[in-house]
């Protein structure tokens, strides 16, 4: 299931000091229905709501996607406690843990992934001008993984690599 919040668009009201509404919705991708939603209290944002919504629904045996705001290791081990697994994206948020990650596929990266276990998978999609092709790494983590007492719930880590080339017509992508 995947998690991601929205802001609705011309939701908010100045005049009577109403900001925007945003809601975290619980999507089943394989079956196409939402699975539930919250909206996020005044003055706050995904990172309060996300818990809220997790609350609501079973997750035992899920597989719970998330994007980077998600990243927080209350929301990771909330999912875990409650028998699901997650795949959260990783940025600047957790500045430690993105440079554990990065650190670890740049020297792997240096000697060609030579020396590591890893599954890989491509994509690429055409549309609306360009191609967009994407390739993913993953693997276990390593033993001596920095973060391991600060995130004990993670069992893998991935890289992800978008190159995206713009101004194709649909006859030149064909």
């Amino acid at each position: 299931m995947a998690i991601d919040g929205k802001c609705c668009r011309r939701s908010h009201d100045a005049s009577k000091d109403w900001g925007p509404l945003h809601i975290v919705s619980a999507w089943a991708s394989e079956q196409g229905i939402t699975l539930g939603q919250v909206a996020a209290a005044d003055k706050s944002n995904e990172i309060t709501a996300i818990p809220e919504l997790l609350t609501r629904l079973d997750l035992s045996n899920s597989i719970v996607t998330i994007d980077a705001i998600g990243c927080q290791k209350a929301i990771a081990k909330q999912i875990v406690t409650e028998k699901g697994h997650f795949v959260i994206a990783v940025k600047d948020n957790q500045p430690k843990l993105f440079q554990t990650i990065r650190d670890f596929f740049c020297d792997h990266l240096e000697l060609d992934l030579e020396e590591l276990r890893y599954r890989e998978h491509e994509t690429e999609d055409v549309g609306h001008g360009r191609i967009d092709e994407r390739a993913y790494l993953v693997t276990k983590i390593p033993q001596d993984f920095a973060m391991k007492k600060e995130w004990p719930w993670i069992k893998a880590i991935g890289y992800a690599v978008r190159l995206t080339m713009c101004g194709i017509t649909s006859s030149a992508a064909t």
